[in-house]
């Protein structure tokens, strides 16, 4: 149980912390280039967002007896390597964000029925 609500909270306070450093750092970006930069910029972290939630999806429902861990790694992976791909350099940080913030969204957007699926594939 209080791991559950400690899992919980670290998720909470990633999301929160993504939101705070994507203001701060769209701030800077005003600042330093122009309009036309910070709509490629815009539309480049979409589609990064885009494709974390894909591979979030995909990893969920393909690995979806495995744990967490296992889970997150094969996202890593997998992520990784389509960005790598399409020449996109994204740190370890960065793609652990875009991970972690994409499984938070989706978690919040199927809400119960994200975790009845898991529970009752456990039991």
């Amino acid at each position: 149980m209080d791991s559950e609500i400690l899992s919980q909270l670290i998720l909470n306070l990633i999301g929160i912390l993504g939101l705070i450093a994507s203001y701060f750092i769209i701030a800077f970006l005003k600042k330093k280039v122009g309009l036309e930069n910070l709509k490629n910029i815009n539309q480049e972290l979409t589609n990064n967002q885009e494709l974390a939630k894909l591979v979030v999806l995909y990893i969920q429902k393909k690995f979806e007896t495995a744990d967490g861990e296992t889970k997150f790694n094969e996202a890593y992976i997998a992520l990784s390597e389509m960005l790598e791909k399409k020449g996109i350099n994204l740190t370890e940080t960065e793609i652990q964000v875009l991970i972690e913030s994409s499984l938070k969204i989706l978690k919040k957007q199927f809400g119960v029925t994200w975790k009845e699926e898991v529970v009752d594939k456990e039991v």
